[in-house]
């Protein structure tokens, strides 16, 4: 691991020449980590410039707005990269969102919780790596509901549990 200098150099001293998949992330805010391929097996060629993916836009809007305005909608990488940063984007009061994410990726979208209401699952998007904007077809946020109600074991009430939903 390394970071660049001023001039975008990196050194990362001596490493096996073998295939490593490299994760590079962007000090530039809202630009979305990429993973490159690189070969350092026999023959290959260094220095070389490791260059970061074009990120992809996708575009949402969440209905009725009210229920979504001011959360967060983030995009969680399927096969998660190590030190990577899940995109998160706020949503507007016409219920829009706008999401950077990164090229030949997968991800789940979720509405971030607000107060009393929890995380809203919104399905899931595969970014093509020839992809550079999307414009996904409405979601409707749900209405909430109030779950409450006893954990036992067996049939005695069960003190200090934790429920996740």
């Amino acid at each position: 691991e390394g970071t660049t200098d001023a001039a975008g150099a990196l050194d990362l001293g001596s490493l096996p020449a073998v295939r490593y998949e490299a994760l590079i992330v962007s000090p530039e805010p809202g630009e979305p980590p990429t993973t490159v391929s690189l070969d350092l097996g026999d023959g290959a060629t260094l220095p070389r410039p490791l260059a970061l993916a074009n990120a992809a836009t996708v575009r949402g809007r969440l209905l009725p707005a009210a229920r979504a305005a001011g959360r967060e909608v983030v995009a969680v990488d399927e096969s998660p990269i190590l030190g990577a940063v899940s995109p998160r984007a706020r949503v507007a009061e016409d219920g829009a969102f706008t999401l950077r994410v990164s090229v030949g990726r997968r991800y789940r979208l979720d509405l971030e919780p607000s107060g009393t209401t929890s995380r809203v699952p919104l399905g899931r998007v595969s970014v093509p790596a020839n992809m550079a904007d999307a414009l996904l077809p409405d979601q409707r946020v749900p209405a909430t509901v109030t779950l409450s109600g006893t954990v036992v074991l067996g049939a005695t009430p069960l003190p200090g549990a934790t429920v996740q939903v």
